[in-house]
């Protein structure tokens, strides 16, 4: 095979910033390699497929302009973040647009596939049922269910079940982000006998990052942590925020905490309520910093100042998650919980674990961190060189796998 063409499919991928990351790495890992070419295919709803989608939406919002106007322009510019990531990223990426419908979608994936010669689509997002005319290796997220419980309703709990069994029953190749994934597919579905790629964990995106006088809208402390997830129950936000009322208490007044990430969890609003009436009550809660949700290089950029990253989560599908990535391509110190997938990162000699339910393990590590210095350029740049070459071979070397598999069996 000369070249091969992988196709990616942003379905359900798009709805999301870590979604969107995530296959903008795989795209930019992919162009790497000149044997290979990318292609990210979106959906181009027809006619009465939109008129139906705004009529929804008119009629969710009982007449109201103002949100109908909202959800009609969030609607009209759904990809608009993705296209501006992987111009970024991974420019050499085409796009192919399919005309979508209610009924059969994954017909008209495939048909994109076929038109355009795509030997592979990797990875998808849901699962196609029979044979197809293009081979595909389908994704799994997490399982994060069966660990927190507590954090789902018995319903919502019932549904991923009876979703990822459907997936991975249909699913011959599937692609991870973690040992830990892994093994938990083999354990939760012992009987499963899909092929499993786990993606390593192999930093290569050195992101851009804007001057500080870039940053004086955000009026950021001198000496500062970073948080860089959403605000949903399991990343745990809490645990950092007593670990800084500890080190408040005892004296140490210029250590801060900015958080970036939207201030919701639609899972669960309660926890929302109940962080910010804790941050309120807290002697620290001046020291404690939200920001919203803001534009990515300025991200980024308060990221890069930052004394080092603090990672609470209680749950990962990959390791770290995104702000891990972030955080080690910029050379930057992290914290991480020590939870089974986040000790899949090894090689660094700036990362730290603390329990995630023991807040003075932490203030121990963030007051004997506070003053670290980022890595110097040129190993950080070293680093990333390896990463780029290893994530690389290992995506094509698989791609390659599957569709040989797939001539061989047609």
């Amino acid at each position: 095979m000369d070249q091969i063409r992988i196709g990616i499919t942003a379905k359900n991928f798009y709805l999301w910033d870590g979604g969107i990351d995530f296959i903008a790495t795989i795209a930019q890992g992919i162009e790497n390699d000149v044997s290979a070419s990318s292609y990210i295919l979106l959906k181009d709803d027809g006619f009465f497929l939109k008129m139906a989608k705004i009529m929804k939406i008119v009629l969710k919002n009982k007449l109201s302009i103002n949100r109908i106007r909202s959800e009609v322009k969030n609607y009209h510019s759904r990809y608009d973040k993705l296209i501006s990531v992987f111009q970024e990223c991974s420019p050499n990426t085409r796009i192919l647009w399919y005309k979508g419908n209610y009924y059969d979608d994954d017909r008209k994936i495939m048909d994109c596939l076929h038109k355009h010669s795509i030997d592979i689509l990797m990875p998808y997002n849901g699962y196609f049922i029979g044979n197809t005319k293009v081979p595909w290796v389908g994704y799994m997220y997490d399982f994060q269910h069966e660990y927190l419980p507590e954090l789902f309703s018995e319903n919502d709990i019932k549904i991923r079940k009876e979703e990822l069994g459907v997936r991975l029953e249909n699913s011959k190749y599937i692609i991870v982000n973690a040992k830990d994934v892994k093994n938990d597919i083999k354990k939760f579905y012992p009987e499963n006998d899909s092929t499993i790629f786990v993606l390593p964990f192999a930093p290569f995106q050195k992101p851009e990052y804007f001057d500080n006088s870039n940053l004086s809208l955000y009026n950021l402390p001198n000496r500062y942590f970073m948080i860089s997830n959403q605000f949903w129950h399991h990343k745990n936000h809490l645990v950092a925020f007593d670990a800084l009322e500890k080190l408040y208490n005892d004296g140490y007044h210029d250590i801060h905490i900015v958080c970036s990430g939207k201030i919701e969890d639609s899972r669960n609003p309660e926890y929302i309520k109940k962080l910010i009436n804790r941050v309120k009550g807290m002697n620290c809660q001046q020291n404690i910093h939200f920001l919203g949700y803001i534009p990515k290089p300025d991200q980024i950029a308060i990221m890069r100042n930052a004394a080092g990253l603090i990672q609470p989560t209680l749950c990962e599908g990959g390791p770290g998650g995104g702000a891990v990535y972030n955080a080690l391509c910029l050379g930057i110190t992290c914290l991480i919980s020590d939870i089974r997938v986040n000790r899949e990162i090894i090689g660094y000699d700036n990362v730290y674990f603390f329990n995630p339910n023991n807040s003075s393990e932490l203030a121990k590590l963030m007051l004997d961190h506070s003053l670290d210095d980022r890595l110097p350029d040129d190993l950080v740049e070293k680093k990333i060189e390896e990463n780029k070459r290893y994530y690389c071979k290992s995506i094509i070397n698989f791609a390659k796998k599957v569709v040989q598999d797939f001539q061989i069996t047609e």
